[in-house]
């Protein structure tokens, strides 16, 4: 980690997955002990991810990272908090296309003003269940395709998987299939918990 000694954990996977809740359990259960800032992306609440989320557009949601990382998270490392990041730059690789090389190609460019996780989550469920979640949050046209394109979600799941292999990150993947159980919050916040301890020990 290059900045402060601030810790950068990073929650990836599809819609539905159980990111969100994730880290907000988290927070509730451990806020008054740690410094923990939030961060959302791929359709955050800026002004770049309100765009985004309107017109779609890769250039978008790249622009959004950047604002994300050097205005957000990079300032939080600095104070040495514990940043739970709500997707990240594997959200968007995920989604481009492999034959779409002018969009391959700009994420390239950019590529190297992201930070490197300390912990990268990649959070999964099965597409029942998946399906289930979304159908029962606000309408979104984005979640309806999901929901109805069993084959898009199929592709979308191989491009999340290849990214995650092609990353010597601390990955841990982390199946919300079941109900979240105390003791799987138990067993994700320890090894949180670990790593703040190492960063600590420097």
């Amino acid at each position: 980690m290059d900045e402060g000694r601030g810790l950068l954990v990073v929650f990836e996977g599809f819609d539905g997955a159980g990111k969100t809740t994730l880290i907000k359990k988290i927070i509730e259960r451990f806020g008054d002990k740690y410094d923990f800032k939030y961060c959302k992306a791929v359709g955050s609440d800026n002004f770049f991810g309100k765009l985004a989320k309107k017109f779609t557009k890769t250039f978008l949601f790249i622009a959004e990272l950047l604002y994300i990382t050097f205005f957000h998270i990079k300032p939080a490392l600095k104070r040495n908090k514990i940043v739970l990041q709500d997707r990240y730059d594997i959200s968007v690789i995920a989604h481009i296309s492999e034959k779409d090389i002018f969009n391959q190609c700009l994420f390239k460019i950019f590529k190297p003003f992201f930070l490197k996780p300390d912990l990268l989550f990649y959070i999964t469920v099965d597409d029942e269940e998946r399906a289930k979640r979304l159908k029962s949050m606000p309408y979104s046209r984005f979640h309806q395709i999901l929901i109805n394109k069993p084959e898009l979600v199929k592709a979308r799941k191989k491009r999340y998987e290849q990214e995650f292999h092609n990353r010597d990150n601390k990955m841990i993947i982390v199946d919300t299939s079941i109900i979240l159980t105390e003791r799987m919050l138990d067993i994700i916040s320890e090894i949180i918990m670990r790593e703040i301890n190492e960063v600590n020990a420097q």
